[in-house]
């Protein structure tokens, strides 16, 4: 039987396997699962997907009871089914989402950054949720952008966008500038009252 075959199977037919024949089936979705995830490794495109897997360790069928095939055969089918299960799927994800940035007027991410830079967005995301907020958010990815162009490794990258994020607040809420030279409001007001 082959893994595509697995992915397909019906609860039906899930739930009639005997232990020998789960773990032969859940062998195959294992190796395959395994193989996806050492090809991104060495593409050093690993997905969210295959880190969440990673965290749990590689799928394995050795030393498990019938249970614990079941949840391995799940755990595998649910990898190799996600949109970023695959390198090809992967790299037509980055692809999509790198012009989605271009569009949104975030410039300068390239499918050789592209891993770090969601990376150090994430991290940003960890230490303040404010960096999601819509307004701040495209800013945020713009500053991570130009500090990567900057030639910036990944902790001067975040460090040195946490230092500004209290410019992006200000320029996300309109407040830019507000109180230099080019201020309207400054100055003798008497002028103004006359006008009226």
């Amino acid at each position: 039987m082959r893994w595509q075959d697995l992915v397909d199977i019906s609860i039906d037919e899930f739930n009639k396997m005997n232990k020998s024949e789960l773990k032969a089936a859940t062998q195959i979705l294992a190796s395959a699962g395994n193989k996806r995830i050492k090809r991104m490794q060495e593409a050093g495109k690993v997905s969210a997907s295959a880190e969440y897997v990673l965290k749990r360790g590689k799928f394995s069928t050795a030393d498990k009871t019938f249970q614990q095939l079941k949840n391995e055969f799940m755990r595998a089918k649910h990898f190799m089914e996600s949109k970023t299960g695959s390198l090809a799927a992967m790299t037509k994800l980055e692809r999509r989402s790198i012009s989605a940035l271009e569009k949104a007027g975030v410039t300068g991410v390239n499918t050789s950054n592209y891993g770090e830079f969601w990376r150090a967005y994430e991290e940003l995301k960890r230490a303040d949720p404010s960096v999601a907020n819509a307004g701040m958010k495209y800013l945020v990815l713009q500053d991570i952008s130009d500090k990567q162009r900057e030639g910036m490794d990944f902790n001067e990258i975040v460090s040195e966008v946490r230092g500004d994020l209290d410019d992006i607040y200000e320029q996300s809420q309109g407040w830019v500038n507000a109180f230099e030279d080019d201020n309207p409001w400054e100055g003798d007001y008497e002028d103004f009252e006359e006008d009226w």
